[in-house]
């Protein structure tokens, strides 16, 4: 990878897909335009290979953000989880993930075993918190701002 076509980002988000994206999406636009550059597959990956260019936006971020949504460990053996792999990675480059926890989210019982590496991860401070209210504020601002008629069913609705 040329080191001077690299894009370096400030924020890493990492999300399951299934129950995780369109929170991730909100947090990515909501970052994007308070001026912070955003890691967010969908948009940023292009071409090479997706560990690598996973690798390499974790190393280079300042900040990585975790969305634990309801879905997050179903069905998933921890070894085989991009996402715990995705979150050992920013662990080994001095990381300090920032779990941010959606309604309806709950760790695993006691028969999972996370990676050793990032056992103590259901103790880390990740209170419940309401983003999609959070992002909901600003969901309506922007649209407001781009004079979306959605904006007017939003303002009827607060």
């Amino acid at each position: 990878m040329d080191k001077e076509k690299q894009k370096t980002y400030d924020i890493f988000i990492s999300y399951r897909r299934k129950g995780g994206e369109i929170m991730a999406r909100l947090l990515y636009v909501m970052l994007e335009e308070r001026g912070y550059s955003v890691f967010y597959d969908r948009e940023s990956l292009r071409t090479g290979r997706f560990d690598e260019s996973i690798k390499v936006a974790i190393k280079q971020c300042d900040d990585f953000i975790l969305i634990l949504s309801p879905e997050m460990f179903d069905g998933r053996k921890p070894e085989n989880d991009e996402v715990l792999k995705e979150v050992i990675w920013a662990r080994e480059c001095g990381k300090m993930p920032l779990p941010l926890q959606m309604p309806g989210f709950e760790f695993p019982g006691a028969g999972y075993k996370f990676p050793d590496s990032i056992s103590d991860l259901p103790y880390w401070n990740a209170p419940p918190i309401k983003i999609e209210s959070f992002t909901y504020k600003f969901l309506q601002s922007y649209l407001h701002a781009q004079k979306s008629k959605l904006s007017e069913v939003l303002e009827r609705e607060l």
